[in-house]
């Protein structure tokens, strides 16, 4: 493949996953790691997450599996 114009940018998946979960930690997030979840409800006051050890209700939820 031959692309003389092209700007590319890679990292390393760990550490930009890690990176990503401690700026969101500052930020004022929740971050609840290595918790299967069992439910998931969207409604007018936003998302509801229940995992194994409980539930959570948050305006916004990413959950990250990769």
């Amino acid at each position: 493949m031959e692309a003389p114009d092209a700007t590319i940018a890679m990292v390393e998946r760990k550490r930009f996953d890690l990176a990503l979960v401690e700026a969101a930690a500052r930020a004022g997030a929740g971050v609840r790691d290595a918790t299967p979840v069992t439910d998931i409800d969207e409604g007018p006051s936003g998302v509801s997450v229940r995992t194994e050890t409980g539930r959570y209700q948050a305006d916004c939820v990413v959950i990250a599996d990769g």
